[in-house]
C-alpha cells in the first residue's frame, strides 16, 4: 500500500491517502520521469489524484507551452536537479550569449560581472571592468574571469543554487502545462469539440483519465488546473495537527510558489 501523503495548501494540511505525491511512478518533472508517469492534481478538496500525464505531442497539438528555459538544455547545464554536477564553462556561454529573460535575471545575480543596462531596460549587461580586465576591449577574457569564479567554493556554491532554482522553475512551468492540459479535456468532455483531433489521437489517454474523473464532479474545468501546491513527502509525514502547523510553516516558501502557479493558470485559462 502507498503511503500516506500530507499535502499543505498555503497553511491548510490535506491528507490524500489514495496517491504518493513522491512514488517512483509520479512525474517530478525534473529531467528523469519514465515515460508513462502519473501527473498528480486535485480538485481543490484535499484529495490528491494521479491522471495520466499529457504527452509533450499532445501538449504540442493542443498549442500548450509555458517553459521558461528548455528542459533538454537545462540537461547539459545542470545534469541534476539539485544543482549539482553543473558545468561552470556551459552556464557562462548561457549567460554570454542567450539574450532572454531567463539569462538576463541570472546575470542579475552576478552583480560582480554584471550590471542593468543604462539605456535599455530590463537589459543586463557585462561590466566595463572584472577583474582588473577591460571587457569592451577584451569580453573573452572577463567572461573566463567568470568561469574561473564558478569553480571556486563560493561561487560553485552559488551556481548550484541557480540550478536548482532552474529545475524547480522548470517543475513548476511542466505542473501548470499539465494543468491547462486538463482543463481542455474536461471542456471535451463538456462537449467543446475545438481539441476533437487531438482527443481522438495524441492525448486519447490523457482526456480518458480526465473524463473518469470529469464524470464525478460538477465543478468547473477550472479546478481541473489545481496541482499538488506543496507537500511533505517520502519522510512519513505526520497527520497530527502540531506537526501538520510546524510542516506547513517549512513549507510556505512552496506555497507562495504554487500560489504563482495557480494564478498563472488563472491567467492563462482566461486566453484558452
Amino acid at each position: 500500500m502507498k503511503s500516506t501523503a500530507l499535502l499543505f495548501v498555503c497553511g491548510a494540511a490535506l491528507v490524500g491517502a489514495a496517491v504518493d505525491p513522491c512514488g517512483s511512478d509520479v512525474c517530478q518533472f525534473k529531467g528523469k520521469d519514465a515515460a508513462n508517469c502519473s501527473a498528480i492534481g486535485q480538485l481543490g478538496d484535499g484529495v490528491l489524484r494521479a491522471y495520466t500525464a499529457c504527452s509533450q505531442d499532445c501538449l504540442d497539438d493542443l498549442n500548450i507551452k509555458r517553459e521558461a528555459i528548455d528542459p533538454d538544455l537545462l540537461a547539459t547545464l545542470f545534469p541534476n536537479p539539485d544543482g549539482t554536477g553543473g558545468s561552470a564553462s556551459g552556464l557562462v556561454n548561457y549567460l554570454r550569449f542567450d539574450g532572454s529573460s531567463v539569462a538576463m535575471s541570472l546575470r542579475a545575480g552576478f552583480p560582480t560581472f554584471f550590471m542593468e543596462d543604462p539605456d535599455v531596460a530590463g537589459k543586463v549587461i557585462l561590466r566595463e571592468t572584472v577583474g582588473g580586465v577591460d571587457c569592451t576591449t577584451n569580453e573573452s577574457g572577463c567572461y573566463s574571469q567568470l568561469t574561473t569564479y564558478l569553480k571556486t567554493t563560493q561561487g560553485s556554491t552559488e551556481m548550484a543554487q541557480v540550478g536548482q532554482t532552474l529545475w524547480n522553475n522548470v517543475a513548476l512551468s511542466k505542473e501548470l502545462e499539465q494543468g491547462l492540459c486538463r482543463i481542455r479535456g474536461c471542456q471535451y468532455y463538456d462537449g467543446d469539440d475545438a481539441d476533437a483531433a487531438a482527443a481522438t489521437s495524441t492525448c486519447a489517454d490523457a482526456f480518458s483519465a480526465v473524463a473518469d474523473i470529469r464524470a464525478g464532479t460538477t465543478k468547473a474545468c477550472s479546478a481541473f488546473a489545481l496541482g499538488p501546491a506543496a507537500q511533505a513527502c517520502g519522510g512519513g509525514g505526520s497527520t497530527s495537527p502540531d506537526a501538520a502547523q510546524e510542516d506547513g510553516a517549512g513549507a510556505h516558501a512552496a506555497c507562495s510558489a504554487a500560489a504563482l502557479a495557480l494564478a498563472a493558470v488563472a491567467a492563462a485559462v482566461l486566453t484558452l
